[in-house]
This record gives C-alpha cells, structure tokens and sequence, in this order.
C-alpha cells in the first residue's frame, strides 16, 4: 500500500516537473534544428567567397527576428500539440478542480480587460525598477525584445506567437498541467507559488521572470477560481496583447505627476478587475 502510495506522489511530483523540462527540451531542439537547417539551406546555396562570408551571412539571419519569431512558432506549436494531449489524456487531474458556475459574463469581460490593462502597467513599472537597480537585466531583456522584433512594428507572424500561441503553450503547460498536479498532493498556495516559478523560470532572464512570477500567482488564482483552463488563457492573451501594441501607452509618464497617476491607476485597474473577475464565477460551497 505505501509503495503504491509513493508511486503515486512521484507521478505527481513528475507532473509538476516535467511539463517545464519540456518546454525547456522543445525550446532547445527547435533553436538548434533551426540553425542546423539555416546553415544547410546556406550551404545548399553557397555560390563562392570566403569563410568569413558565408558565416556572416548565417549569423546575420541567424540573429534576424522572422528567424527568431518562425522557431518560436514551430516551437509554440509543437508544445500545444504534446501539452494539448497530455492534458487530455492525464486522469490525474479529473476533477482536481472543480468547475464554478459562471454568473457574471458582463464581470468577467469588464474584469478582464482591467485586469489585463493593470497587471501590464505594472509589469512595465516592475521593469523600471528592477532596470535602475540591475543594468545588465535591462541589457539582456532588451537584446531579447530587439532579436524578437518587439522593437520594431509589429508583424503577423510576431502577434501569432505572442498573442495567440504562446499563451496556449504556457498555459497548457504551467496552469493545465503543473498547477493541477500540484493541486492533486497539495493546498492551493503552495501549488500556486511553485507553477508561478517554474513558469518564471522558463523565461530564462531575470527581468522577465520577475513580472511572469507575479503574473503566473493571478492566472494560477484565476485558474483556481473558475476551474477552467480558457480563463487564464484568454487573461495571458490579453496581457500579451497590451505588451505588444501598448507602447506608447506605456511609456506616456513624462512627469513625476504622471508616473505616480499611471501608477496609481495601475493598481485600482488591476484590483477592480480582481475583484470583477472573482465575482463572475459561484463561489464554493460552504
């Protein structure tokens, strides 16, 4: 009885662990199957000149945002079809938590977009921050966002990823499986932090990873709170949304006066819509 008991916990622990090693696993094998093919298409087309030429030629696509965006979609897309499956076909996490009623649509869609709009603010406002005290966090975030093309307009292929296939990816993968693992062999707060930090973990660079902990805390609540796994996909989308085509809103705190208003209204909107979206689900049973 206890082995199978322990068999039981490890498949549980292996739940919450395995989802970000292979998100991790799928992030690596598609860069690399990229380069690996962009240097054979190179080759295959290789018309003379030297080394030198033709590496520079390779590093320059290489390091080019459609290169960078296209992996990311393969990569996107074959994380929704092995976490999509996964989700399916795991009865580990039948019933793990329970579906509330929804009561509210006109709460929920209000509460989305105020949730979506402060919790953005903030994050932008976190980065500030953390940017004056850790320079180099600032430098590798911004190589990221610039090799991405986050710092130029913003193509379709760019809004596939981050609007609409990464945050199925992520949310398969941290708030379908990782958090209901958790939630089958522990309480709410212990599973909700540790699918916040392998969800900021998966980043893979400071500043990012500290806005996507406290990010991942609310979709792993909302999660909790409705018992559906499209709530806080729609919540990822929406933030991702605001991220890609919100910068001039973002950056309108010219003055004192205005950097305080802003975020100030960050964190009444971010509230407000907390509290809108808890209201739009039946709460539990006493």
């Amino acid at each position: 009885m206890n082995e199978q008991k322990n068999g039981g916990r490890g498949q549980l622990l292996a739940g919450i662990i395995l989802p970000s090693i292979l998100i991790f696993a799928l992030q690596f094998f598609v860069s690399y199957a990229g380069a690996f093919f962009l240097i054979c298409l190179r080759a295959f087309g290789y018309d003379g000149g030297t080394y030198e030429d033709f590496f520079s030629s390779y590093l320059k696509t290489a390091s080019s945002a459609d290169f960078n965006v296209a992996v990311s979609l393969i990569y996107a897309a074959v994380g929704i079809l092995l976490m999509g499956i996964w989700y399916k076909k795991s009865d580990a996490l039948r019933g793990v938590i329970a579906k509330k009623d929804m009561v509210n649509p006109a709460a929920l869609s209000g509460g989305a977009v105020l949730f979506a709009l402060g919790i953005q603010l903030l994050s932008n406002y976190m980065i500030r921050l953390l940017s004056i005290a850790f320079p180099s966090w600032l430098a590798e975030y911004e190589m990221l966002t610039e090799r991405m093309g986050f710092s130029e307009a913003a193509t379709l292929p760019l809004v596939l990823y981050a609007v609409i296939l990464a945050p199925i990816c992520e949310e398969l993968a941290y708030r379908g499986l990782t958090f209901r693992y958790g939630r089958s062999m522990m309480p709410f707060w212990p599973a909700n932090i540790v699918q916040a930090l392998l969800f900021a973990g998966m980043h893979m660079n400071p500043l990012q990873a500290s806005y996507a902990f406290v990010l991942g805390l609310f979709l792993g609540y909302f999660a909790e709170k409705s018992g559906r796994l499209w709530v806080p996909v729609v919540l990822h989308m929406l933030f991702n949304v605001l991220g890609v085509f919100g910068g001039a809103l973002f950056s309108a705190a010219g003055t004192p006066q205005m950097f305080f208003l802003l975020l100030f209204g960050a964190m009444v909107a971010c509230y407000a819509g907390v509290r809108l979206l808890g209201r739009s689900f039946a709460e539990d049973a006493a």
